[in-house]
């Protein structure tokens, strides 16, 4: 992958595609408790513009992780695109900043180390809440029991609106 980045940077193209995909043996990163199933493909559309490079990034891979209300295991498929612009030089100061919000900066451009953004993004896009299915019940907070396997005998509490009792701030006595 570094190959074709330095050929393109030293070539007098403009815009250079490629595909791949990352195996774990490839991962310079220790994301054993992420469980991501590899391997995790990818998209790379490069341009340079101007000083810059240009980069859209599109990724798709699985990640085996538990259902957030019930707990069961569940594989996701995870597709994320992102655009970046990578950028020689430090970081702007805050009185210096512009309307680009994902700029990476790299010493020199001919060592932008594509693999650590991948990795990043990766990292980046897992989700934070998984669900088995939309509507799934979740789990008895009293007894454990999984809902979507049936009814338990504890008393629900009816739990209503949980901001009810914030209107009593703003009624007058």
């Amino acid at each position: 992958m570094n190959n074709r980045m330095s050929t393109f940077l030293e070539s007098d193209l403009f815009q250079e595609s490629w595909t791949g995909e990352l195996e774990e043996m490839e991962n310079p990163y220790d994301m054993q408790g992420l469980k991501i199933t590899y391997p995790v493909y990818y998209e790379v559309d490069l341009y340079k513009v101007e000083d810059d490079l240009e980069l859209d990034l599109y990724l798709e891979y699985e990640v085996e992780t538990n259902c957030s209300r019930c707990l069961i295991p569940v594989t996701e498929k995870v597709e994320d695109t992102s655009h970046f612009t990578i950028r020689e030089g430090v970081e702007l100061e805050e009185e210096e900043e512009t309307d680009i919000d994902d700029i990476y900066y790299v010493e020199e451009l001919k060592r932008f180390q594509l693999e650590d953004l991948l990795f990043s993004q990766i990292i980046s896009s897992i989700p934070q809440k998984s669900l088995c299915k939309e509507e799934c019940k979740g789990l008895c907070p009293q007894c454990g029991q999984d809902l979507n396997h049936g009814t338990c005998d504890c008393e629900q509490e009816e739990s209503g609106n949980q901001f009810e009792i914030l209107k009593e701030l703003f009624t007058e006595k």
